[in-house]
């Protein structure tokens, strides 16, 4: 997974195992918003004419880590 270069302050139990790395890019919350907005217009199908694609970007933040 993706991870910037930042120190994750909280202590739960999904935090970053690598010190001075976290995902904090908010792709968790695109995704989310992206599922959600797919929902809501499989829902209004019959109301919809043609087709509609969701689509979603790759990560794209890389750090080298050595």
């Amino acid at each position: 997974m993706d991870g910037l270069p930042l120190q994750e302050d909280l202590d739960l139990e999904f935090k970053s195992e690598i010190d001075g790395m976290m995902h904090a890019c908010g792709h968790d919350t695109h995704v989310a918003t992206l599922l959600c907005a797919a929902e809501v217009l499989a829902n209004e199908r019959e109301r919809i004419a043609g087709i509609v694609k969701v689509k979603r970007m790759e990560s794209h933040e890389f750090v080298d880590v050595q």
